[in-house]
């Protein structure tokens, strides 16, 4: 059962609220009396350990992901379905609400208004009792709020693609890769609980404990993508995508993917062997809640990445990247100051490392100057000049196509699927050059007629490409006397 995205968004703005409605009250069923023998009046009753009497919920201590472990909670639910499972046929969070004064709500379906928060000051059996409900509240509520954030950056993201087709105007022939764009769409739930857009500090072990959850019942964070997308993985990753068509095929595929997102809260919360995989890190014994709009800023960001620089690719446009800058007085480059962007004509500098980037068009014989196209880009805000040059890392991503890795820590802001700008990126060397030996690049094989000494009627000239920011421009005692020419032959072809 899926509740109308336009429903979900009236009835929440900004934030998924915690209300403090009373819960109904059911009869309980028989519980194992090792936890039945914790009931108390008060939570942080004196036979609480210390460690346990912080968890309890009216303690400013409350709410640690290490409470889920403190409190025992996986055994408290394994000993709870082994004593009532009989009762509950095949939906284990609904069940053990039901019989945990939770009767009436509905924490296994995307909904804004079917599963609120359990009220601390409300009579509770036991400490355990009481953070169990909390698990089922707080997966409902993450996978609701990212069910929202993901219809909401739907709509910004798949925008910014039909504006990225008709501004760059690419091959009509040219198609994108399906299977690429449904794990970009899959990985949005890594960019959601992961994002550095999003938490820091504490809140970031949080979160990172939620993905570690998912990653564990996915098998691996690789196959996150098959796991999100279950059994329609098959029909939305066996196909191209036809770029004059981009926009409507990819909002078809993140529809499939939103029902989807709902198949699997479902899924999770009725298997008690899936909830507790998911549950096992204690992400979700916290009380963590981020403003909305945050959390959609970041959504689908590297499928618009995927997007710009696949239509780039097809242009012939790549990457370069000069390590320093050694030319910013030469007569070749003029400005005076950078721009709101922090660029320079087609430049622009990297301020954290002192390195500048710029597109070159291997497809034109004379280069080509990128500065209107690339101020188009951060002007129409698809992507920022870092996420789109610094994204990738240049000795692992020329000419790769994008890949998963999983072989690293999982970190906030380290997307774990790598190189999705799609361009080659070559680096030039910045070794002060000799006539007869200086690289071109530091990745890559030298153009054709790198270095190559050209004359014309006694004028004689060498020629670098356009886009060439490297010592050469900056050096003056050469042992010969050339001028400096840009844009003569095209890079790294």
């Amino acid at each position: 059962m899926f509740i109308p995205l336009s429903r979900l968004l009236m009835a929440l703005a900004v934030l998924i609220t915690i209300t403090n409605a009373a819960p109904a009250a059911e009869p309980a069923a028989i519980s194992s009396a090792k936890w039945k023998s914790r009931k108390a009046q008060s939570l942080a009753a004196t036979e609480l350990t210390p460690d346990e009497a912080a968890c309890a919920p009216d303690q400013p201590t409350a709410f640690s992901y290490t409470c889920y472990n403190t409190l025992g909670m996986d055994s408290y639910f394994r000993d709870w379905w082994n004593t009532n499972q009989n009762l509950c046929g095949n939906e284990f969070a609904q069940c053990f609400l039901k019989y945990n004064h939770n009767a009436g709500l509905k924490c296994n379906i995307i909904a804004t208004d079917s599963c609120s928060a359990p009220v601390a000051s409300a009579q509770w059996d036991s400490i355990q009792q009481f953070y169990g409900v909390w698990n089922i509240f707080s997966i409902h509520q993450f996978f609701t709020q990212y069910y929202i954030a993901l219809g909401l950056a739907q709509g910004i993201a798949l925008g910014r693609v039909g504006d990225i087709v008709s501004t760059m105007s690419p091959p009509p022939q040219e198609t994108m890769d399906g299977k690429i764009a449904a794990i970009l769409i899959a990985f949005s739930f890594g960019e959601f609980a992961m994002g550095k857009e999003l938490i820091s500090g504490a809140e970031a072990v949080i979160m990172k404990m939620r993905y570690i959850g998912m990653s564990a019942l996915a098998g691996s964070a690789a196959q996150m993508s098959n796991y999100l997308w279950g059994t329609s993985h098959g029909q939305v990753t066996q196909s191209q995508l036809a770029i004059a068509d981009l926009q409507n095929k990819l909002s078809d595929m993140t529809n499939v993917y939103m029902q989807q997102v709902g198949t699997l809260l479902q899924q999770i919360q009725d298997d008690p062997v899936q909830f507790l995989t998911l549950c096992q890190n204690g992400g979700f014994s916290t009380g963590i809640v981020t403003p909305l709009s945050t959390e959609v800023s970041g959504i689908l960001n590297q499928l618009t990445i995927f997007v710009l620089g696949t239509i780039l690719k097809s242009l012939g446009a790549i990457i370069n990247l000069s390590p320093i800058i050694v030319a910013a007085s030469t007569s070749l480059v003029k400005c005076s100051s950078l721009d709101n962007w922090n660029s320079c004509g087609q430049w622009w500098y990297d301020a954290d490392t002192h390195s500048t980037y710029t597109l070159e068009n291997t497809q034109s014989s004379g280069g080509q100057d990128y500065g209107v196209k690339t101020h188009a880009i951060w002007k129409a805000e698809w992507t920022t000049p870092s996420d789109f040059y610094t994204m990738d890392d240049p000795y692992v991503c020329n000419g790769r196509d994008p890949y998963i890795d999983d072989s690293g820590t999982i970190n906030c802001g380290n997307p774990l699927f790598k190189c999705v700008a799609t361009n080659k990126n070559v680096i030039f060397n910045q070794v002060p050059p000799d006539p007869n030996v200086t690289p071109e690049f530091a990745n890559c094989a030298n153009s054709a007629n790198w270095l190559q000494h050209n004359c014309l009627i006694g004028s004689c000239w060498i020629c670098v490409p356009c886009s060439y920011m490297g010592p050469i421009l900056a050096e003056t005692g050469l042992a010969y006397t050339f001028q400096i020419q840009p844009g003569c032959f095209d890079t790294c072809l």
